[in-house]
């Protein structure tokens, strides 16, 4: 029968005479040994372990670095806006929404002018002449340094690359091109479109058509920085004003309503795009269709 391996070790001492006690005192005092140092590290770990979190002795706590965070640009996304809205206090939304609807470029000056109310006073109409210069001057200065660090052509790359998200986000509307919208749009934008044309158009069929462009202009740039120094991210709200048309057509073929293609309607709309400006690869994605426009100074956290 096979003895274990303390009679084993005893079995063999006396064959060794008084070596063999020799060996046997050296084992018994490395055990020993073996023993009290295991004791003093656990009796060490559970000191620095009580001790406070200020005290020079205590453990440090694993800490992860920015380029040690995952490389997941959702993730990143979500982490830069919720980082945005806790610097600008805007905590309303849920989380679920955080990265549809944090907009910081929000001054959209009405296109026709504002309609001031009958008993509005000077002092009134001075206010909303000096915000409206802010949003000039800070969007003049915002596009200056985008110019700096995009390059010169960067306005004329901005207006192709918009007016094409521009046609996608129309075109995946009318029939359901939604691969092309994606290259152009943030997720939120392109399953807000896929839920309204399924909500509304089943059944129909749609062809959308752009005649002519009559104005693409910047109305609102702003930049923040959001997730550490130096590193902003960049928004503007364009307004179109294009000649369009939508023709609707029943199974059979026939045109339902007053929409076609002959007739031209001239249609306004907002648009705001964002894109990471530290990143030379990133590009410019649309955040939100059919903006609305605001008046900041009668609520001054509103949204577009």
């Amino acid at each position: 029968m096979r003895k274990d391996g303390g009679e084993e070790e005893q079995a063999a001492l006396p064959l060794l005479g008084s070596t063999g006690y020799a060996v046997q005192g050296r084992m018994q005092t490395a055990r020993a040994a073996t023993t009290t140092l295991t004791r003093a590290a656990a009796s060490r770990s559970a000191v620095l372990s009580a001790l406070p979190s200020s005290s020079p002795f205590a453990l440090a706590s694993p800490h992860r670095s920015y380029a040690t965070k995952p490389n997941d640009a959702t993730q990143e996304m979500q982490e830069k806006q919720l980082r945005l809205s806790e610097k600008m206090g805007r905590m309303k939304q849920g989380m679920g929404s955080l990265s549809v609807n944090i907009i910081f470029a929000n001054h959209i000056r009405p296109a026709e002018g504002r309609v001031l109310p009958a008993d509005a006073t000077f002092a009134d109409k001075r206010k909303y002449a000096w915000f409206d210069m802010q949003n000039w001057g800070y969007s003049l200065w915002t596009r200056y340094g985008w110019r700096k660090l995009l390059g010169a052509n960067w306005y004329k790359q901005f207006e192709e690359r918009t007016l094409a998200a521009y046609q996608a986000m129309n075109q995946a509307l009318a029939v359901g091109n939604y691969d092309r919208l994606r290259q152009y749009a943030a997720t939120p934008v392109v399953d807000a479109i896929k839920a309204q044309r399924t909500r509304k158009l089943q059944g129909l069929r749609l062809s959308w058509k752009l005649h002519r462009v009559v104005e693409q202009e910047i109305v609102c740039a702003r930049q923040q920085e959001i997730f550490k120094k130096d590193e902003y991210v960049g928004q503007a709200v364009v307004r179109f004003v294009t000649e369009q048309s939508l023709e609707v057509r029943d199974p059979q073929g026939r045109r339902v309503g007053t929409g076609s293609h002959d007739r031209p309607e001239t249609v306004t709309e907002y648009c705001i795009f964002q894109r990471d400006m530290w990143r030379p690869d990133d590009n410019w994605m649309c955040i939100k269709r059919q903006a609305r426009e605001t008046d900041t100074l009668a609520n001054p956290a509103d949204q577009p």
